[in-house]
């Protein structure tokens, strides 16, 4: 649980969705590396489920976002991480007309030139794949969350040793550790599984 994951465990366990409005060749790529995948055309629900089970977004910047009234990829890409904060967006375009000075493309955690070469697609999954799992970018993330939900004044490191004794303790389970290890829907899941921290 504390040691990285390897890649096949990352290929297993990781949720991609890409969201363009033409299903691209790269989706068939991604797919024979062994990735799990998932595609929509836009989307149509803050509350979709293939969105809120995802890891990974591939977001287009043209041609999606009509139906939840957005102007374009980029402001679906901010209205979604207000919602999932910790959800990794790789945002993507085949033009390069777009405001590099966008706060969007502070937001999301990679951009791509659209060019239909698989690799920097590939590149940039595994990598956040990678983070999406690792034990210390999601206790980071996850005190983070605590720390404003809850106002409590505790150390990183003490907060970590604290995941830690509860895990090896085994006061946290299994689906526990994977909502917290998922880092992004702090709904009730993982406050509930915090508050474990106060009482």
């Amino acid at each position: 649980m504390f040691s990285k994951k390897s890649e096949d465990e990352l290929k297993r366990d990781t949720e991609i969705l890409v969201i363009d409005d033409k299903k691209i060749e790269l989706i068939r790529a991604i797919e024979k590396e062994g990735w799990k995948i998932k595609y929509l055309p836009d989307l149509d629900s803050y509350s979709n489920q293939y969105l809120k089970s995802s890891h990974i977004l591939c977001i287009d910047i043209l041609g999606v976002g009509k139906q939840l009234k957005c102007k374009d990829g980029m402001e679906l890409v901010k209205n979604i991480k207000t919602h999932y904060p910790n959800i990794k967006i790789i945002l993507y375009s085949s033009t390069s007309e777009h405001d590099i000075f966008d706060e969007i493309l502070d937001i999301v955690d990679e951009r791509i030139h659209k060019d239909g070469q698989p690799f920097p697609f590939l590149k940039a999954i595994k990598t956040l794949s990678a983070n999406t799992f690792d034990w210390s970018s999601c206790t980071k993330s996850t005190y983070d969350k605590f720390k404003t939900e809850f106002g409590v004044e505790i150390s990183y490191e003490e907060f970590e040793k604290k995941m830690r004794k509860l895990v090896e303790k085994k006061k946290l389970n299994n689906e526990d550790v994977a909502k917290i290890l998922s880092c992004g829907k702090i709904g009730i899941e993982i406050v509930s599984v915090l508050s474990k921290f106060v009482e």
